[in-house]
């Protein structure tokens, strides 16, 4: 009789070691549900472009636009008849649009001093001066409009140009893309066009951002 005890004690200690061992396993190789959860899970931001802030005190305004984007403040060029200054250009980088026509997009900030509101209305076309008929509201300030288009050789060149009278002061804005006549369309039946609509966007972008700080 006390052989079948201690018989019967054995087997429950092997039964019981056996049991433990496998919850043991279970437990150190399982990973926590809560770690399983999307909620959880750990993601990628998209970056964040940084945006800079350029503030001219003389002429009392203010732009911001992508800190990948160039700033020039030579070879630029103005359309007042006479008496125009050209101040700085922001160009959108060719990195943006790869392997199509794109030659260059840029916002150009100019002004000529000591010009009233009237005589703020004029521009050289390129042959002459001329009288700009639209106007608009443009970021709460009264603004004259222009689009044109300039021929030049193996070049498509857009303009679309605003005069802003501000205090015995003429704002002039111009925004112009240049794109290559050299079209074609590649294997995939797509063709070298850059995203119009991304151009405008981003000069639209700056544009917007514009005002006067005084």
């Amino acid at each position: 009789m006390r052989y079948k005890i201690l018989g019967y004690l054995f087997v429950f200690f092997v039964l019981a070691a056996t049991v433990s061992l496998l919850y043991y396993e279970q437990v150190s190789y399982s990973v926590p549900e809560v770690f399983n959860s999307p909620v959880h899970k750990p993601h990628q931001q998209t970056p964040i472009s940084t945006l800079e802030t350029h503030v001219d005190p003389i002429n009392h305004f203010q732009v911001q636009f992508d800190s990948s984007y160039i700033v020039d403040t030579e070879n630029i060029q103005n359309y007042f008849r006479t008496k125009g200054q050209s101040l700085f250009s922001i160009a959108l980088p060719q990195s943006l649009f790869p392997q199509t026509s794109f030659i260059s997009a840029s916002i150009t900030f100019s002004v000529r001093p000591s010009t009233s509101a009237s005589n703020c209305a004029y521009y050289w076309n390129g042959k002459t001066a001329a009288k700009i008929k639209d106007t608009l509201l443009f970021n709460q300030y009264n603004s004259y409009i222009v689009q044109f288009s300039t021929a030049n050789p193996g070049k498509y060149i857009d303009t679309t140009l605003y005069h802003i009278p501000h205090d015995n002061l003429c704002l002039e804005i111009n925004l112009t893309t240049q794109s290559s006549k050299n079209y074609y369309v590649k294997p995939d039946g797509t063709d070298n066009s850059p995203n119009a609509s991304e151009i405008t966007s981003r000069l639209n972008n700056i544009l917007q951002s514009f005002k006067f700080t005084d």
